[in-house]
C-alpha cells in the first residue's frame, strides 16, 4: 500500500468488492474508532475485508500467489504545521498473512530481550492493563 500499483490493486479490488456487497444487498463493512473517545479509525474493518477479497481473487481467479504481507502508512492524529502534511501519530503498519517471510527481528541498542520469567511476568502486566481498561474488540467480517 505504499506503491502506486499496491493502491491501484486496493482500489480496484474496493470497487469490486462494494460492487458485490451492492448487488447481494448486504452492508459493507466499515472502518470505525475502537471506542467513542478515538478520532481515528483504528477498527480497520473494511480495509481488512478488502484484503482478503483481493488475496481470494488473486488464487482463485488469477493463479497469482497471495501477498505475504501488507505494508501501509496512515497518517493519524494533529497535522504537526499547518499544510504540511506531518500528523503527529503518522504511522506504518504492516500486517503478516503468512510468518514464514519473517527471517527475524532486532532490538535497539538500549533494549534487551527477556528472559522466560521476565516475559510472563511481561504478559502477566499486560492482562492487568487490558483488564482494568477494557477496548471493545471487534472482528472484521
Amino acid at each position: 500500500m505504499t506503491t502506486k500499483e499496491g493502491r491501484f490493486e486496493f482500489e480496484s479490488a474496493y470497487r469490486a468488492f462494494e460492487e458485490g456487497y451492492r448487488q447481494s444487498g448486504e452492508k459493507l463493512p466499515v472502518n470505525m474508532p475502537a471506542n467513542a473517545h478515538d478520532q481515528e479509525f483504528l477498527l480497520r474493518g473494511l480495509d481488512r475485508a478488502v484484503f482478503s477479497f483481493i488475496h481470494t481473487t488473486r488464487l482463485q481467479l488469477h493463479d497469482f500467489e497471495y501477498f505475504q504481507a501488507v505494508r501501509g502508512a496512515f497518517r493519524q492524529g494533529p497535522e504537526i504545521a499547518p499544510n504540511s502534511g506531518f500528523h503527529r501519530d503518522s504511522n506504518v503498519q504492516i500486517a503478516l498473512r503468512d510468518f514464514t517471510c519473517v527471517k527475524g527481528w532486532f532490538l535497539l541498542p538500549e533494549e534487551k530481550q527477556l528472559n522466560d520469567i521476565e516475559f510472563a511476568a511481561a504478559e502477566a502486566k499486560l492482562a492487568a492493563v487490558r483488564a482494568a481498561n477494557p477496548k471493545p474488540h471487534q472482528v472484521a467480517r
